[in-house]
């Protein structure tokens, strides 16, 4: 324990008799204590404009202003308030003592005073603040360091982000250029060399990739997404996109998903790609002969036994489902003492696997952290010379919306035409569709330009944002293909500008697509929030950009083909004779989202709106439920539920009390739930009352 050391502190005495003052004193300074001295309250105040004591001793009863009224002065000065105050009285008055305390003294000794008694209490306030000021100041030392720390961080992250553009602006022109080459005639020695550029772009870009992953990770800022998707097509789509590595080592990629296994699911489909995708093709790379196999099995312990258990009010579709991963190779094995290393940075299994197979040694690293986001787990199997089991574990929401969302399409055959058959088809299709290149970098123009052109395109082209916007207001635009960093007016303030302009003037929103070098994980959103459609990260490879081009034109095709009004108005799709228009304010839900659902088609909007409808109606009900038997953890479930079915239908202010309610439940908090639920039932009768509208629309233009 650390000494006490009294001779560094100082105690003020204050008491208008002298002979009191020097006994005060000659007791303090035989301890070892600093002393000074007030005759009265006023002098007292004076001193303290010199000097700052570790505590007072203060006299109650004094004349022209008594102890009282000086602590209550020092307690409403910042600058005197963290003393404190011994308060020394004759007074055996209960009231005075009391009054002393509401002052904010510390403590009282009275008169007469016993000396071993008053240094006890004198020592047990100045340890007391002396370890006070000691916390005051560590903590103020941890927020100084916190905020070097924030400092630190956001500085690493703004230099990651800088890094990541300055290397990928480059990069798109060598990799977007050698895959123009590759679609000209070429003699079969300059085709070699473009392939070998091409790999070698790639294989950077891959390491750029994985540096960038690593240090969002180590920095926390990476934040993984819920939405619904498609799981076994995720599945299916990797393992078209893998199998043309695999036929080429002249071995099979198989893959088998579990029936227990759920069609759709709620969670990060990109983050799960990566992780696959990188196990995948490290079992590739390492299997000369055999074959690689993906299983996906449902490991979660629960599952219904009963119909009743199904129906229940905690239903299937609130419990989160874990799922067991596993890629099973026959390569070459890993011996027990390399599988140490597997999963730590920069390692491999040994130096000659670095020399023959390459690789930062970051990917397993990665892996383990996204599956550890993931709520997971990951390990290896392995047997040297047989081959090895790589397997990690994920959880994610069921979806509570499979038979309301139509699965995403996946374009297969766009996967495993070549590339001069996909160009024909776009050639074919596309032609129409009007394009706008907003791009500064010359050589990203001549880029995209070419890249357009081969996939059967034609485009214009501006330098900034501010010709953007001077050319949009001459000729209407299908597609806007939007730089985000240019001078004059970036990317992000230009679509604002047109988004303002579309809305004053009542017109459809053009579609913008964001074209970054950046790759922070805020980038897509900071597109998004802007007011653009969607987002690519350059380089942008061809099969990129045709996949975006296409997505984005059918679906303007079709809204086009069956809602010709609506190529010049942003209203609701209908006929305008029936006067059935309502714009995007007066509707309680996202009409572009439920367009993009359904591709524009009337019927389908009413079919989908009627099951979520009968299904939120049913959610609400149980939600009364489960409330009547306070049972917090089935309130918080079904208020998930009626959060993730909103958010997808886009009925945002439904989705937003939903996960207030989401919220109130997990800390137990029910009474304000039940004007939530009368809120909730608003709302739904509005969107009823929507559909009904729609309905009957719909019905009169049949008529």
């Amino acid at each position: 324990m650390k000494i006490f050391e009294p001779e560094k502190f100082l105690i003020l005495v204050v008491d208008d008799v002298n002979k009191n003052l020097q006994l005060l004193s000659n007791i303090l300074e035989s301890a070892g204590y600093g002393t000074t001295f007030a005759t009265s309250g006023q002098q007292t105040l004076e001193r303290l404009k010199n000097i700052k004591p570790d505590l007072i001793l203060l006299d109650l009863m004094m004349p022209e202003m008594d102890g009282l009224q000086v602590c209550e002065i020092l307690k409403a000065n910042p600058d005197y308030q963290e003393i404190p105050v011994i308060f020394i009285t004759a007074s055996q008055e209960q009231e005075n003592v009391l009054q002393a305390f509401e002052r904010g003294a510390v403590d009282y000794v009275t008169k007469p005073f016993s000396p071993p008694e008053l240094l006890a209490r004198v020592r047990t306030h100045l340890e007391l603040k002396h370890t006070k000021d000691q916390l005051k100041n560590t903590l103020k030392q941890l927020v100084k360091a916190r905020d070097a720390a924030l400092e630190a961080a956001r500085i690493k992250t703004q230099f990651l982000a800088n890094m990541s553009h300055e290397i990928r602006t480059p990069m798109n022109a060598v990799l977007g250029m050698t895959e123009i080459l590759l679609n000209t005639p070429l003699n079969e020695h300059q085709l070699d060399c473009l392939k070998t550029l091409k790999s070698s772009g790639e294989n950077l870009l891959m390491i750029i990739n994985d540096i960038l992953d690593f240090s969002k990770l180590e920095a926390g800022a990476v934040r993984l997404e819920k939405e619904q998707f498609a799981l076994h097509s995720v599945i299916k789509e990797l393992i078209d996109l893998l199998t043309p590595q695999a036929e080429a080592k002249g071995i099979k990629l198989n893959y088998t998903i579990d029936s227990h296994v759920p069609e759709t699911s709620i969670g990060d489909a990109t983050r799960l790609r990566q992780i696959l995708t990188n196990l995948i093709s490290n079992a590739i790379k390492f299997t000369e002969v055999g074959e690689v196999t993906v299983k996906v099995a449902n490991k979660s312990l629960w599952q219904p036994e009963t119909t009743e258990e199904l129906s229940s009010v905690s239903s299937a579709i609130n419990k989160p489902i874990e799922l067991l991963f596993s890629i099973c190779d026959t390569g070459i094995g890993i011996s027990q003492e390399d599988r140490q290393k597997l999963f730590k940075s920069f390692s491999q299994a040994d130096s000659s696997s670095i020399r023959k197979y390459g690789g930062t040694g970051l990917g397993l690293v990665i892996c383990k952290q996204l599956v550890q986001l993931m709520g997971g787990e990951i390990g290896c199997h392995s047997i040297l010379g047989q081959g090895s089991t790589f397997w990690f574990t994920a959880v994610f929401d069921r979806s509570e919306l499979t038979k309301l969302m139509p699965v995403e399409r996946t374009d297969k055959q766009f996967i495993k035409l070549n590339q001069n058959e996909r160009i024909r088809n776009y050639q074919n299709s596309f032609q129409e569709v009007k394009i706008l290149v907003v791009e500064d970098s010359q050589i990203n123009q001549k880029v995209i330009l070419n890249q357009l052109q081969l996939l059967g395109y034609q485009a214009d082209c501006v330098n900034n944002g501010q010709e953007a916007l001077e050319k949009i207001g001459e000729r209407d635009y299908n597609i806007i293909l939007m730089d985000c960093q240019m001078p004059v007016l970036d990317g992000y303030e230009t679509t604002e500008k047109l988004r303002q302009k579309e809305g004053e003037a009542g017109q459809r929103s053009t579609v913008v697509i964001g074209l970054t070098a950046y790759a922070m994980p805020s980038d897509r959103q900071k597109c998004l929030d802007a007011g653009m459609d969607d987002y690519l990260s350059k380089p942008a490879t061809m099969k990129d950009l045709a996949v975006m081009l296409e997505k984005w034109s059918t679906l303007q095709k079709q809204q086009e083909e069956n809602y010709p009004a609506r190529a010049k108005q942003k209203l609701f799709p209908s006929v305008a004779s029936n006067e059935f228009v309502l714009s995007q304010s007066k509707s309680p839900i996202d009409l572009e989202r439920l367009h993009n659902i359904t591709g524009g088609d009337v019927g389908i909007e009413v079919e989908l709106l009627e099951v979520f409808v009968e299904n939120i109606e049913i959610y609400l009900a149980e939600t009364k439920v489960v409330l009547e038997v306070r049972d917090a953890i089935a309130l918080k479930n079904k208020a998930h539920a009626i959060k993730g079915a909103a958010a997808n239908f886009g009925v945002q202010v439904m989705s937003e009390l939903a996960k207030k309610m989401e919220n109130l439940a997990l800390e137990n908090n029910l009474e304000a739930i039940p004007e939530l639920i009368v809120r909730l039932e608003q709302i739904l009768l509005d969107v009823t009352a929507f559909m009904q509208e729609l309905k009957r629309a719909t019905k009169t233009e049949l008529d």
